[in-house]
């Protein structure tokens, strides 16, 4: 019985793990364009100082 929860636990573990790493990669890749956002906008800011 312990062999079987404990082959369960791994198997979620596994689909977590790979859920959770292509919501980082997602996560990751909004924030890289809003800080490119943040970027143009400062950039255009000091031009039109």
């Amino acid at each position: 019985m312990m062999e079987e929860l404990i082959q369960g636990f791994v198997a979620r573990m596994a689909v977590v793990e790979t859920e959770m790493s292509e919501f980082i990669k997602t996560f990751l890749q909004q924030y890289k364009e809003t800080l490119d956002r943040i970027a143009s906008c400062i950039e255009t800011a000091n031009k039109t100082v």
